[in-house]
């Protein structure tokens, strides 16, 4: 009997030995991963994983830092793998359900990923990272109504987030639903008063929500965006388009001079400038437009005879009767009469 108790108790300590050992290597793994995450040695996390693996085979978690590195070094296929057979073992973890879904929605399979976002989301309800992230996988498919409504979601989470606004706009812009896209970005602004962008981008809204309260308002924007810096061809083409709605002729001038003071060859804003000079009766400056344009080498024969018409009604209100002629006999020919 003293014998068998003997045995037992050495029995009982090995086991014990053994128990204890087994922690001291989940500790020193725990401790070697945490260091690597902590100094960003990714390559070093993914190396490890064979000699972890080896010492501890039923330690999941090996596989969770193996896809935290491969997600962060961007090899998305692999960290996919990775995460996919940890979440398999262990689903409490919901950080490894967010990451496989932004490596499926980098891998451009944002239908998988959304079925990651949906369990990510039922741990984690109120994150608005989350909602960004299905955003991005409704955009992708093309799906609006959903993409508006998950950053709607985000606004309501957090009404500071300026971007999540700026794309707001944008989602209801695709749906031409042009009201709503100004009273996002009007938030935008809020947030953001410097962004000459958000300017630019409120007034072509203006413009094509085909609300004519808010159309009047778009040149103060457009005007905005130029005093914050916004010089481009783009803002001063739009401008162009605003000012001739508005029939402010003195601003469509104005435009087109800047327009070809970025190129001076561009025929399109010569015609422009021509007629609108016309309007206001700066007859001899549109004329010099006109000329340039229809001895352009690269006008066509419509551009040509409209600003042949132009011309001629120039020299008509300038009571120039030789040269208004001259160019008559020049459309009549062209029109074939």
């Amino acid at each position: 009997m003293k014998r068998t108790f003997l045995m037992l108790a050495f029995v009982l300590f090995g086991a014990a030995v053994f128990a204890q050992s087994e922690e001291e290597i989940l500790n020193k793994w725990i401790s070697t991963y945490n260091e690597l995450s902590s100094t960003k040695n990714y390559d070093g996390m993914i190396s490890s994983f064979e000699a972890c693996h080896q010492e501890l085979p039923n330690w999941d978690f090996a596989y969770y830092y193996k896809g935290l590195a491969e997600f962060n070094k961007q090899d998305f296929q692999s960290a996919v793998k990775d995460l996919t057979a940890f979440t398999s073992k262990v689903d409490s973890v919901s950080a490894a359900y967010m990451m496989i879904a932004q490596c499926l929605n980098s891998l451009s399979q944002p239908q998988d990923a959304l079925s990651y976002l949906n369990i990510y989301l039922q741990k984690e309800p109120n994150d608005k990272a989350a909602y960004l992230e299905m955003a991005n996988s409704h955009r992708a498919l093309n799906q609006y109504d959903a993409y508006t409504e998950d950053l709607k979601k985000v606004v309501s989470l957090d009404a500071s987030n300026e971007s999540a606004y700026r794309n707001l706009a944008t989602a209801y812009a695709m749906q031409k639903n042009y009201v709503s896209a100004v009273e996002s970005l009007n938030k935008a602004v809020e947030l953001n008063a410097s962004n000459s962008e958000y300017y630019f981008t409120r007034a072509t809204y203006k413009l094509s929500s085909k609300d004519a309260e808010l159309a009047k308002t778009a040149l103060d924007d457009l005007n905005k965006a130029e005093e914050l810096g916004k010089t481009d061809a783009k803002l001063y083409d739009t401008k162009y388009k605003c000012c001739a709605m508005m029939k402010n002729y003195d601003c469509a001038v104005e435009s087109c001079t800047k327009l070809l003071e970025i190129n001076p060859d561009d025929i399109n804003v010569l015609y422009n400038r021509a007629n609108t000079l016309y309007k206001i009766k700066k007859y001899k400056e549109a004329i010099a437009d006109m000329d340039k344009v229809i001895n352009h080498e690269k006008v066509n024969d419509k551009t040509k005879l409209n600003a042949l018409k132009t011309r001629y009604m120039c020299y008509k209100s300038l009571n120039d009767a030789a040269k208004a002629n001259a160019d008559l006999e020049l459309i009549n020919k062209m029109s074939g009469k």
